[in-house]
């Protein structure tokens, strides 16, 4: 092992941190939290703010290994009331929407054959928009604006 390698795992773990930005398409305040897994009961791993016609959400590193199912986590994006506490593990208390045809996408280096939708998606945090077939690989800036229901 060489004296560089820690440095070069340190620089990996960095660059799976990601930040999705863009706008609203009506003013809304709140903090926003991604729950990783099954739709309405995953676990809480990024979090974010909406504020006013604008949203950001910070993703520091893979989800859970819970919230993996066959090398693929799926992140719903969750508009809780402002001044909420995201825990994980928790549940999301005063939650106030879903953002609709919309998902963050982790994608490990091996998917099993239930997950072959994902193998578009890079290995990493992508971002998603619903189509007939599921989940389609989306640029991160298209999710804009973000609808709530």
């Amino acid at each position: 092992m060489s004296r560089f390698t820690p440095l070069l795992l340190l620089l990996a773990a960095c660059a799976s941190d990601a930040r999705v930005e863009g706008s609203l398409q009506e003013a809304r305040e709140g903090v926003l939290a991604v729950r990783w897994g099954p739709a309405g009961s995953g676990l809480v791993h990024g979090e974010g703010e909406a504020l006013g016609e604008r949203y950001v959400i910070d993703v520091e590193g893979a989800p859970p290994p819970a919230a993996f199912h066959q090398g693929v986590a799926v992140g719903e994006i969750v508009l809780t009331g402002p001044g909420t506490t995201v825990r994980l593990g928790a549940p999301l208390d005063d939650v106030r929407g879903v953002a609709s045809g919309v998902a963050l996408v982790q994608r490990e280096e091996i998917v099993g054959a239930d997950a072959s939708w994902a193998a578009e998606f890079p290995v990493g945090l992508s971002c998603a928009v619903q189509d007939s077939e599921g989940w389609a690989l989306a640029d991160c800036a298209s999710l804009e604006p973000l609808a709530f229901q």
